[in-house]
């Protein structure tokens, strides 16, 4: 039988507030591939100095549960439009804007599948008697943001009239650490599953809002084993893996910022791990012409640092580059039917190290795994 895809829009059981955890029932029937979250804000204030300017910087944890226990996604927002990034090769459509009161929007796109209307894998919602759930929870600084001004919409992608999905992929900040100077992280990877893709975000301390250097001298020395450390797979620099992403994604990381009016010399989040590049122009709010154009400081990082802002008058910006999201990503999917999935527990011990130069940063490993059982059995 063809499948055909429906958009369903899921129920939030509660009021979405600031700074709290609400939830949202996914249909307890049918095949979903994907979830579909729409978050808007309107903003309190201009001339702002915070990095995480951002409403996706605002949503801390996006968990997905099955019977009210079993954990089959747990993200932050960001963690997840970096995924997004690498699943579909361009970032959600967010609107973002600072300028007076006016309203930002944050699209989290959340695959079960290995993309977007993947018709073999996902989650079949039969199989969860107890339900499947989402908990979003977010930090809404009430200084920056219009609490009463929150909201969001989250649409289930299901698969209608095919047949069952055959496995589903979990993705995980499976281990979240603070970096020290010259000093290794040593990981094991957990032995259940099989691994399709690891990425490691690594975000950099900060000062008035700048990185204090560029994310990857957190990781200046990666070494990615099997077999309890007996067979190498990787030896490798963060700065050099991200380079290899850009040429074997056969995309540049291309991040928008519809207008931002910050204070001249703080930093705001840009999307990219390292720029390349920036293209930026004034959008008039009064129709009159600016009197001065307000660059910004060149930066190697994943901040924009503006050098002034005049009023009624904010930056529109593009910036291209390399490292969605402040990361990087090791792919065990390239065969065909992704042949080459690490299998976690007859290679175990699978084992992460990282060296980082500098300290105060915090670095993630995401894991992207896949299972084939569900409901009770998972």
């Amino acid at each position: 039988m063809v499948h055909y895809w429906q958009p369903v829009k899921c129920v939030n059981k509660d009021t979405p507030t600031n700074n709290s955890t609400n939830t949202v029932k996914i249909p307890d029937a049918g095949q979903v591939g994907s979830l579909l979250a729409v978050f808007q804000c309107d903003m309190d204030n201009v001339g702002r100095t915070s990095k995480d300017w951002r409403l996706i910087d605002e949503l801390d944890l996006l968990e997905v549960k099955g019977n009210g226990t079993r954990t089959l996604l747990s993200l932050s927002a960001r963690q997840a439009r970096a995924f997004a990034w690498y699943d579909q090769k361009v970032f959600p459509p967010d609107i973002l804007r600072e300028y007076a009161t006016t309203s930002q929007v944050a699209v989290v796109l959340l695959n079960f599948g290995e993309k977007l209307y993947d018709p073999i894998h996902g989650l079949n919602a039969e199989k969860w008697s107890g339900g499947l759930e989402l908990k979003i929870k977010n930090t809404l600084d009430t200084t920056q943001w219009n609490e009463t001004k929150y909201s969001y919409e989250v649409f289930a992608l299901m698969k209608r009239e095919g047949t069952p999905f055959v496995g589903h992929f979990r993705k995980e900040d499976y281990k979240p650490y603070t970096t020290a100077t010259t000093t290794w992280e040593y990981i094991d990877l957990p032995t259940e599953g099989k691994l399709r893709r690891l990425i490691l975000e690594m975000i950099a301390s900060t000062t008035n809002g700048v990185d204090d250097t560029n994310p990857t001298n957190y990781a200046t020395q990666i070494k990615y084993f099997k077999k309890s450390r007996k067979v190498e797979l990787y030896d490798i620099a963060a700065s050099t893996m991200q380079r290899i992403n850009l040429l074997e994604n056969q995309a540049e990381v291309l991040s928008h910022i519809q207008h931002y009016y910050h204070t001249a010399d703080y930093g705001l989040r840009s999307g990219v791990g390292y720029p390349l590049a920036w293209a930026g122009m004034s959008v008039s709010k009064d129709g009159e012409v600016q009197a001065a154009f307000h660059g910004i400081d060149e930066q190697t990082n994943s901040c924009i640092k503006p050098e002034g802002y005049e009023a009624d008058h904010p930056t529109s910006m593009l910036i291209k580059g390399m490292g969605p999201e402040s990361t990087i990503i090791f792919r065990h999917d390239r065969e065909p039917n992704m042949a080459d999935m690490l299998d976690l527990f007859a290679e175990k011990t699978v084992t992460f190290d990282i060296y980082a130069k500098n300290a105060s940063g915090g670095n993630h490993v995401l894991l992207d795994r896949y299972f084939t059982t569900e409901g009770e059995a998972a």
